[in-house]
């Protein structure tokens, strides 16, 4: 409930639904974290996409006993994109303690039909701290983007192993995070 509110807060003046749950939820997350789900933010002032964040995955904790949610953001409404917080939940739920910036995951297939097949946990830089940070009684809930990325660029940082290079080519692109079709920056 804590970070709906906060969500809810930063998204003013944008429609906020329930996503639908995909078709598969994995049994360890309805166990592990009862409620768990995902929320779907239409259009508006803070993003001319769609937003989908996560809800109930801070009730794991990282190393410092703070909370995590992830938070996608899609140039359209689409289930793939609920599917793949959920997987990436599942995976977390039990490796929490271990998530950190810059981490990548192949998804298995191209998202949103376009180019990329990776997913990059990153700060959340369209949104800044407003968004990433939600203080709590127990502490804080950081709010990570998940930036679909080519494998050329998953493969980049983890050869170099530096998540500011790859984020600077990034800004001198100057990447439209929205557009599934984009060019690989390296």
């Amino acid at each position: 409930m804590f970070t709906r509110l906060h969500v809810a807060g930063f998204f003013q003046g944008h429609e906020i639904s329930r996503a639908p749950d995909p078709e598969y939820v994995p049994q360890r997350m309805s166990g592990t974290l009862p409620g768990f789900h995902v929320l779907q933010i239409g259009p508006g002032p803070q993003t001319s996409g769609w937003a989908y964040v996560t809800q109930g995955l801070c009730q794991t904790t990282l190393a410092d006993g703070d909370g995590l949610e992830l938070c996608l953001v899609s140039p359209e409404p689409d289930a793939r994109n609920v599917e793949c917080l959920f997987m990436l939940g599942d995976y977390l739920v039990e490796k929490v303690s271990t998530v950190h910036f810059g981490q990548t995951f192949d998804i298995g297939a191209p998202w949103l039909s376009g180019l990329m097949t990776h997913l990059l946990l990153s700060k959340p830089y369209p949104f800044g701290p407003d968004l990433e940070i939600a203080k709590r009684p127990s502490g804080y809930v950081h709010h990570l983007w998940v930036l679909p990325i080519h494998k050329a660029e998953a493969d980049f940082l983890h050869e170099c192993g530096d998540l500011d290079a790859l984020e600077d080519r990034f800004d001198v692109a100057g990447i439209d995070y929205l557009d599934p079709w984009r060019a690989a920056v390296v």
